[in-house]
């Protein structure tokens, strides 16, 4: 795989791996715990995998461990 540097700007709120599924009405693989911290991460430049409501305009979402997401994402303060 070749190396790529990507920026972009997310919005994103901390939510547990549990909350994260049930948001996605999926059920929590038995290999994984649901009290896992992340954060949801939306995208309002992405086409759209959530057929749910968000604020903010996201449609696009996804869930990040709180481990990797604090390393990747500094907060934007206005």
């Amino acid at each position: 795989m070749e190396k790529y540097t990507g920026t972009k700007t997310i919005k994103a709120e901390a939510m547990t791996r549990g909350n994260y599924n049930k948001l996605r009405g999926w059920d929590i693989p038995k290999n994984e715990d649901p009290n896992d911290s992340g954060y949801l991460v939306g995208y309002s430049d992405a086409k759209g995998n959530f057929d749910g409501s968000l604020q903010d305009g996201c449609h696009y979402i996804s869930w990040s461990p709180s481990d990797v997401f604090e390393v990747s994402y500094v907060r934007i303060t206005e």
